[in-house]
Parts: structure tokens; sequence; C-alpha cells
């Protein structure tokens, strides 16, 4: 018996159960391990295997909210992920990297987990995101009285974008659901 695999090529995708039955969204064909492979290396695919033991990776709110999404959606989930990505201008700095990710996210599962980033040797200014989503800008905390800035999702930063965005080394803290 194998672990759940994904076999992917471009924005097909096709699922292997704990079975080793390969389906394909398609048509719902199935097919043996072997025959998974062979269908990879004919189409120029290739098999993930993928643990549901596996660390889950981390994705921000709306990564979380398009992954869940994906069944509502009527789209094929590669689609729907790289449309996601194609849209999110000057998040990524990959978007192969980025659509993998998001797929092993939908396939295992992820956590969601963002940070507010504070101004160098602050705590009442912090980062929010352009509206274009390709650059960062700080605001006062205190400004935004009686709204409360912090919940702002232009606020929040993965790990990932607080390293995209050059925030490393600065005071962050995690944001609570």
């Amino acid at each position: 018996m194998i672990g759940k695999c994904l076999v992917k090529k471009g924005y097909q995708l096709a699922f292997i159960d704990m079975d080793g039955k390969l389906t394909w969204q398609e048509d719902g064909t199935t097919f043996d391990e072997a025959d998974a492979l062979a269908v990879a290396k004919v189409y120029g695919g290739e098999v993930i295997k993928l643990d549901a033991s596996r660390h889950q990776p981390l994705v921000s709110g709306k990564e979380s909210d398009m992954l869940s999404s994906i069944s509502d959606n009527g789209l094929r989930p590669a689609v729907t992920i790289a449309q996601f990505v194609t849209n999110s201008v000057g998040t990524y700095t990959s978007k192969e990297d980025a659509e993998n990710r998001l797929l092993e996210a939908y396939m295992n599962g992820y956590e969601v987990q963002e940070y507010n980033v504070y101004v160098k040797g602050t705590t009442d200014w912090i980062y929010s995101r352009s509206k274009e989503g390709d650059g960062v800008f700080p605001v006062s905390i205190n400004m935004y009285k009686p709204y409360n800035i912090l919940d702002d999702e232009d606020t929040h930063f993965t790990e990932h974008e607080i390293a995209n965005f050059e925030l490393t080394g600065l005071k962050k803290t995690l944001v609570e659901e």
C-alpha cells in the first residue's frame, strides 16, 4: 500500500488513494501505482507522494479562504490555485513554488499562521500591505481607534511574506484567530 499521491501536469490533477488507485479529476478513470507512474511519464507529469503525517504547510488567511472555497467553485483545484497565484501580483517570488505549496496544502491540510510586524523601535506602528499587494507601508495603531488595525487582514503577514517584504528581524506578534 502506498501513501496518498498527486500526479500533476499543468492544470490536470490525479489523486492516488491509500489503496493505490489513481483517479483523474476529469473522468474518474482509476489506475494502480505502476500505471500512475507510466501516465505521469507519458504526459510529462510527476508523481508526488503526499503523507498526512508530514508537517502541514503554513498559509495566509487569504490563501486559506481560497483553499476552502475550492470545492464550492466548480473549478479544478489546480486551476483555482494557479488563478489565485497569478492574481496575487507581487506576493510570490516563484509562482511554481507557491502553486506547489498550495497544492500540497489542499491535499494534506494546512495551518494558518500570521503575524503583525512592528516598525523598528516602536510598539505604536505596524506594517500594512499596499492596495496592490506588492509593497508595505507603516501605519499608526493609535490613528485608527476605535477600529483595531491589528485585526485588519492587510496587516497580517506569514513568515514567507515577512521574508519577501524584507521585514525579517523586526518585532512581530502572532495574530490570534
